[in-house]
């Protein structure tokens, strides 16, 4: 399966695909970054090659690498089938690009510690003194440009049981929760903050809930949860679905490392 993938990404029609996208000089490093992370993962591996084109090209658009060393965006697969899944990073980074934000922050909270909020303002403040290396729970905070605030608090218990909850996939081995679960547990919160009271430039919240749509039927690491979706402080815009081109005929056998050399990058 890797050749067959290697081949589809190779394909003029993908790469001119990507070059709408990135520019012609990127879309080459871009196809690489995606071929060497197919070639890590013999999961991935297994997938078929639109399912990672596809999952590919949403993260181009939100100019998210899937690097998993960078922490963006995760190809991620399940069944067969691969899926997007945006990384605590790239959550940070689209909120940022939009510089509606004073601050965003996301810290531990530890043994000892406690937030406390005035059930009036809403303000909070940490009190209570560290007692051990023990973490209990994150904070999140952000301020938009516009004066408006939000600090939430949820426990390390609340976290796990939302993730077992509208995870399917946090029991797998190779679940994200497994391999990068200090990030996933800080992606949690800023997800749930910045989803229900924070910002998103529009055409990015649109390509987000898109995902996280098509992830309720493929058991991504995000699941659909009773809080509203995420929304942006105007009109979505529309995204047209995303076509895969014709799957071309496959060439000879080719490595992972030919490919990427074809593309003008030495392993």
């Amino acid at each position: 399966m890797t050749s067959a993938i290697t081949t589809y990404l190779r394909d003029e029609k993908v790469k001119e695909r990507f070059s709408e996208i990135l520019g012609k000089n990127d879309a080459a490093s871009y196809i690489a970054s995606v071929l060497l992370a197919v070639a890590n993962s013999e999961k991935l591996q297994e997938c078929t090659p639109q399912s990672i084109y596809i999952s590919a090209l949403r993260a181009a658009t939100l100019h998210l690498s899937v690097d998993p060393i960078l922490g963006q965006a995760y190809l991620v697969p399940f069944k067969q089938r691969a899926t997007l899944i945006i990384g605590y990073k790239g959550l940070y980074d689209l909120a940022l690009r939009t510089n509606q934000y004073r601050y965003i922050n996301i810290d531990k909270v530890y043994e000892g510690e406690e937030i406390v909020f005035d059930r009036i303002t809403g303000n909070a403040h940490l009190g209570g003194e560290k007692k051990s290396d023990i973490i209990i729970g994150f904070v999140g905070a952000f301020q938009l440009t516009s004066g408006f605030s939000k600090v939430i608090y949820m426990s390390v218990d609340e976290i796990e049981a939302h993730a077992k909850r509208y995870s399917k996939s946090y029991n797998l081995e190779d679940s994200l929760w497994k391999t990068e679960k200090p990030k996933m547990q800080r992606k949690t919160i800023l997800r749930t903050m910045l989803k229900n009271w924070g910002y998103f430039d529009p055409r990015d919240a649109a390509i987000i809930g898109e995902i996280e749509g098509e992830n309720e039927t493929i058991d991504g690491e995000i699941k659909s949860d009773p809080t509203p979706e995420i929304t942006a402080q105007s009109t979505p815009v529309p995204v047209a679905p995303v076509a895969p081109p014709p799957m071309p005929e496959p060439p000879p056998q080719m490595t992972t490392a030919q490919a990427l050399s074809d593309l003008g990058f030495d392993l």
